[in-house]
């Protein structure tokens, strides 16, 4: 097997493990959120570095565009608006090929969305959430502490997501390197 037609799958792997190293070392740096009681595939499913400095790192549950439900909670360093505004943009934009006019297009759309408001448990504690649909599901931020917190989620309500604060992300890591053998092909 040969990964992107370039790496040999002992090279693939040594990517994987310095990838997974790398995220390890960043994830206790923001408060994290998991579903709670989620018995399905975890996996951590971004880590956004800017100059060497943690700017967002996402928990998935689920398979990500698999047949199930699936739900991604995202901590940011940045304003709350601005992470959830760049995850619809990027859904919306992942319809249409992206043309200086598709950007404006779909920025004046979001630009003109009005969101719900909509009450998700955080940790035992009932939060107010900004909502918005998108395709199949929808997109909710608050600031939780001092951290803006984004919620994606598609087959599943917000009135079944109650989230939980992560210390243990052996799970999230050990399920992202599942998934990404298995999406390479070797697992």
């Amino acid at each position: 097997m040969r990964y992107g037609g370039k790496l040999t799958p002992e090279q693939f792997r040594r990517m994987l493990d310095g990838q997974q190293r790398e995220i390890a070392r960043h994830l206790p740096a923001l408060p994290l959120y998991g579903l709670d009681g989620w018995a399905g595939l975890r996996l951590v499913d971004e880590c956004g570095l800017e100059s060497g400095v943690l700017q967002a790192i996402g928990l998935a549950h689920g398979r990500p565009k698999g047949p199930g439900p699936y739900l991604r909670v995202v901590t940011a360093r940045v304003g709350a608006a601005h992470v959830a505004r760049e995850r619809r943009r990027a859904l919306a934009l992942a319809r249409e090929r992206p043309t200086a006019e598709a950007f404006d297009r779909v920025d004046a759309a979001l630009r003109a969305e009005v969101p719900g408001a909509v009450t998700i448990v955080v940790d035992g504690v009932p939060r107010e959430f900004a909502r918005w649909p998108h395709d199949g599901g929808w997109i909710a931020e608050a600031v939780l502490g001092d951290h803006p917190v984004v919620v994606e989620a598609t087959g599943v309500g917000p009135d079944a997501v109650r989230l939980i604060r992560v210390r243990d992300f052996g799970p999230y890591l050990d399920g992202r390197r599942a998934f990404l053998d298995s999406v390479a092909g070797n697992g």
